[in-house]
């Protein structure tokens, strides 16, 4: 029985890696030893945990299964399968994992259960689903996308909800772990010693005659009509009758093999206890620890849809890809990893020299050496004559037809034999430099001009030249040395005044088509001969590195500089308008072979550092490699999904399968997303918007979750778009939707009730006050009626009967004298008594006279002028009908009290009564020419004797908002002045009478 503390069960298990339509792939040319190898171990994010299945599903993320549950991996982060988070279902151990096409994901755990995930939830399957038992140990997909699972005792096929069982007629021997279905559709399933095939009808056993003894079979493949036995001996492939054993004795890392799976170009991947292996058209070749595996047991592998290698060992998970780049050394030919110069020969040949091997020929795949070089120090590589020639610490070497042939050192005219730089110019003229100066190659001997045997003495460390045939010479660690027609000079720069500029220490020269010397230096950066003017560019000025060991272009208008820290290219454009000044900065783009799995250095001194070849390759060479680019090459041309994997509203996970309706009060939204990548994860970069909150996109570099918090009500829509150097820009193929729901007080009809609830309240209020107000007149209204009843009742009636007393009397008295002061008395008393009447209607009618101000005033002032010899004007405006009557009943009672002041009190002849009205104001002015008074003070506290007068007409004035003043001086008279201002309520009317009366 199987279980996960059996050690044997450890190291058997395989399961293959199957990725239908893979659209990239390795290039099964290349060596496993040059693909790029990345190993995700614990530091990466990885549990310490065996991992004994690798899986890719459709939507491209890998599922690992682990003893410690099943986790998947986007590329960038390792994480828990959320379906599967649940307590009975977090630590199972998926042994095979296999994807239907509606997208279930079947897996057989180690305690032989049976799981589908899908997108309506997990399912386990059980005796209580009709299934003839819960014991489930393999499961694979057939050619028509059902699924088969392997049982103790035979076969269940699942389509959709519908399943079928075929069982043996007795258990198998073992039980199988592991089927697959050939192409003529004969499913075989294997496990143990135990190996079975089914034609649809009936099962039956499978010897195998290329294995002697116990099978021991872990895993199984079908590609075509090959099946691949992974067993305990070897791997067997079975093409129809025929048997092929592959061993350790045919390359195989070994014999017990525990995973089979497809990879490109019709290869085959197998793992072993001791590594892999590759075994493409009968040719095996074999990885292991020794080349950098993270521990031999393999226990899955295969390729995915990028083309990544993934090789499953009880250390991690190894990494291999095939990039735009790829390295050479020792395992593909080269006598040696410590490159010197690359050379691309008129023919097309590749040449590649080493600082410890000599010098080696590429074939196509493969590097050949030449042998009897006589130095395996090669510094420099050119071409003359239609010969090779290579330059060595030893002397120079010509090469006919790929064979070294004649030596040639000091004395066959070269001044050093230790050569440092070799140069073909337009004649086709070898140049030679070497440590002690330059030598030109002509009728079969080396000599060096005269100018240049006295002037250069030194190592020349590159040659070059222009395009009206100057020999340019770099002399190491100093100047670079112009040669033309004998005569020899330092090259400085004279195009523009000042200090004539030097560029010193060059060690690589190269003229481009259109006669532009470019120059790299040791330090200095890169120069720039163009039109006669000389321009530098370094480090500050864009430049990626001061160390330029070589100069290579790629016929894209790019230059490719080898140097310090690898190789980087810049336009040539981009140069030009920097030395114009048209451009701020220049622009650099280094090459890092997927996420810089490697480090990279170019060689310094040796020439050339880099080539390219016909089909459009370049070579550079560099301190541990040579390394081939394709800088037009990209890997592949799928785009990987964008998606968002995850949103946590405060700190709870929500349902992205679903609608989403976040409650009222949302605090903070975090929305993780990612994009399912294997290349270059580390360079991918994000943007993201929320629609409906950001005006823009947020550029998040390689951040992978956006956080929002205090989002106001409303719906929102989320986009995220990643971009990277592997694969064009990609926005989410379906944004993510949300909506917050608001507070009772955020909806909108919110307001508009709170608006009309602030209307009723204001209409409720007024109607509230107008109640009070109406219970207040009643209330001053009765009490009104009461004053005027009483006043009726006792005041009038008992004056009126005192009256006609003292008229019965006055009729009695005998003297004219008596009688005569007696009527006077009478007459006061009667018009005292008409005022009391006067006022008690006003008390109950409420609306003062009924006539209008001006008759009302004439008629008094006449009643109490009447008789007493005072001559009375009048000039009275009889146009306020309008005025409200507590206005026109205490203008009235002013002009009496004023009036009655002046008979009494002033002694005055002549009484003048005036009432005027202007557009502002209602003025009433009672003048009188009697005696006068000294500092009236406006009637502010005058009592004479007892009497009220000036404060009673002022504080009339004051109820109706009139202003009150009285000016007096003593023989001068006095004058009363009451100004009523205008109202919009009452607005007053223009004059249209003048009364004017003289007794």
């Amino acid at each position: 029985m199987l279980s996960r503390s059996s050690p044997r069960i450890l190291t058997c298990l395989a399961v293959a890696l199957l990725i239908a339509g893979t659209a990239l792939a390795l290039n099964p040319d290349h060596k496993i030893t040059q693909y790029s190898h990345r190993i995700r171990q614990v530091q990466r994010g990885i549990q310490p945990a065996f991992i004994s299945v690798v899986k890719q599903t459709r939507d491209g993320y890998l599922w690992l299964g682990t003893q410690d549950g099943v986790i998947r991996f986007d590329g960038d982060r390792f994480s828990p399968v959320p379906a599967l988070q649940e307590p009975s279902l977090r630590d199972v151990w998926a042994r095979d994992i296999e994807e239907d096409r509606a997208g279930n994901i079947w897996m057989t755990a180690d305690d032989y259960r049976m799981i589908r995930v899908s997108p309506q939830g997990v399912k386990v399957f059980s005796e209580s689903d009709g299934l003839p038992t819960k014991e489930f140990s393999c499961v694979f997909m057939g050619p028509a996308g059902e699924i088969w699972a392997c049982t103790g005792n035979g076969l269940v096929r699942f389509q959709g909800d519908q399943f079928a069982t075929f069982q043996a007629p007795s258990p198998f021997a073992t039980r199988p772990i592991a089927g697959c279905q050939a192409a003529g559709g004969k499913i075989w399933i294997g496990g143990g010693s135990s190996l079975e095939s089914w034609d649809g009808t009936a099962f039956a056993p499978v010897s195998l005659r290329s294995v002697v003894g116990e099978l021991a079979i872990r895993s199984l493949l079908c590609v075509g009509e090959d099946v691949w036995i992974g067993t305990g001996k070897g791997l067997v492939r079975v093409r129809g009758q025929q048997e092929t054993l592959y061993t350790t004795k045919d390359g195989l890392a070994d014999n017990v093999i525990l995973t089979v799976a497809p990879g490109s170009g019709g290869a085959i991947w197998a793992g072993t206890r001791k590594g892999f292996s590759r075994i493409r058209s009968g040719d095996i070749e074999s990885y292991d620890t020794s080349d950098g595996l993270s521990q031999n047991t393999v226990a899955a592998l295969g390729e995915d849809s990028e083309g990544t290698l993934w090789v499953a060992t009880k250390n991690g998970l190894d990494q291999f890809l095939d990039g735009s780049s790829t390295r050479y050394t020792h395992t593909e030919g080269l006598p040696g990893n410590n490159m010197g110069p690359v050379f691309a020969d008129r023919r097309g040949v590749l040449w590649a020299g080493t600082l410890e091997g000599g010098l080696a020929r590429f074939d196509g795949r493969l590097f050949v050496t030449v042998a009897n070089l006589g130095s395996g120090k090669v510094t420099s590589l050119a071409e003359s004559g239609g010969t090779l020639w290579a330059g060595t610490e030893h002397g120079l070497r010509r090469l006919q037809d790929g064979q070294p042939r004649e030596s040639y050192g000091v004395e066959q005219g070269l001044p050093s034999s230790e050569i440092r730089s070799l140069f073909s110019d337009h004649n086709g003229t070898l140049w030679a430099g070497t440590r002690r100066g330059v030598a030109v190659f002509r009728d079969g001997r080396f000599f060096t001009p005269a100018v240049l045997a006295k002037e250069l003495t030194g190592p020349v460390a590159a040659i070059g030249e222009t395009q009206d045939g100057t020999i340019l010479l770099a002399l190491e660690h100093e100047s670079l040395y112009l040669y033309k027609d004998g005569a020899v000079r330092k090259f400085e720069d004279t195009s523009s005044p000042g200090p004539r500029l030097r560029f010193q220490d060059v060690n690589s020269v190269y003229t481009d088509a259109e006669g532009v010397v470019w120059m790299g230096a040791n330090g200095g950066g890169l120069g720039m001969w163009r039109n006669g003017k000389f321009s530098r560019f370094l480090m500050r000025d864009g430049l990626f590195d001061n160390e330029i060991y070589g100069l290579v272009p790629d016929g894209k208008d790019r230059l490719w500089m080898v140097c310090s820290n690898g190789f980087f290219w810049v336009n040539r454009s981009d140069l030009f308008q920097y030395a114009a000044g048209k451009v701020p900065k220049i622009t650099s783009t280094p090459h890092t072979p997927l996420d810089g799995l490697r480090s990279q250095q170019g060689t310094a001194g040796v020439h050339p550092a880099g080539a390219r070849t016909r089909d459009g390759r370049l070579w550079f060479s560099s301190t541990n490699s040579l390394l081939a680019f394709a800088p037009d090459s990209r890997n592949g041309t799928a785009t990987p999904q964008v998606k968002v994997e995850e949103v946590t509203v405060n700190g709870s996970s929500m349902d992205t399968s679903r609608a989403i309706r976040l409650e009222p009060g949302t605090d903070s939204v975090a929305l993780r997303y990612t994009v399912v990548t294997f290349l270059s994860p580390n360079r991918v970069t994000f943007r993201y918007m929320l629609e409906g909150h950001d005006k823009g996109w947020t550029d998040a570099g390689a951040r992978r979750e956006a956080f929002y918090t205090n989002l106001p009500p409303g719906k929102f829509r989320f986009r995220v778009a990643a971009c990277s150097g592997t694969f064009p820009c990609k926005e989410t193929t379906s944004a993510l939707d949300f909506e917050i729901l608001p507070h009772l007080y955020q909806r909108p009809w919110f307001i508009a009730l709170c608006a009309a609830l602030l209307v009723f309240l204001v209409w409720a209020s007024h109607r509230v006050r107008v109640r009070q107000l109406r219970a207040q007149f009643v209330l001053v209204l009765t009490e009104r009626s009461r004053i005027a009843r009483e006043l009726h009742d006792t005041l009038i009636q008992g004056f009126s009967g005192i009256t006609m007393q003292m008229q019965a009397f006055a009729n009695r008295l005998q003297l004219p004298a008596d009688r005569q002061a007696l009527g006077e008395i009478i007459r006061d008393a009667g018009i005292c008594l008409q005022e009391t009447r006067r006022s008690v209607a006003g008390l109950r009618a409420g609306t003062g006279p009924k006539a209008g101000l001006a008759d009302a005033i004439a008629d008094a002032a006449r009643q109490l002028t009447q008789e007493r010899g005072i001559k009375l004007k009048l000039h009275l405006d009889d146009g306020h009908q309008h005025l409200p009557a507590d206005v026109k009943y205490n203008l009235l009672c002013i002009a009496q009290e004023a009036i009655t002041n002046s008979i009494k009190h002033a002694g005055a002849d002549t009484i003048e009564v005036t009432l005027a009205c202007s557009s502002r104001a209602l003025h009433l002015f009672v003048y009188d020419d009697g005696r006068g008074m000294a500092q009236p003070g406006n009637g502010a506290n005058r009592n004479d004797d007892g009497h009220y007068g000036l404060i009673g007409m002022r504080e009339r004035a004051s109820q109706i908002g009139a202003e009150f003043e009285i000016s007096s001086a003593p023989g001068q008279g006095t004058t009363v002045s009451v100004h009523v201002p205008a109202s919009k309520e009452a607005p007053l009317a223009s004059p249209v009478e003048t009364v004017e009366a003289v007794p």
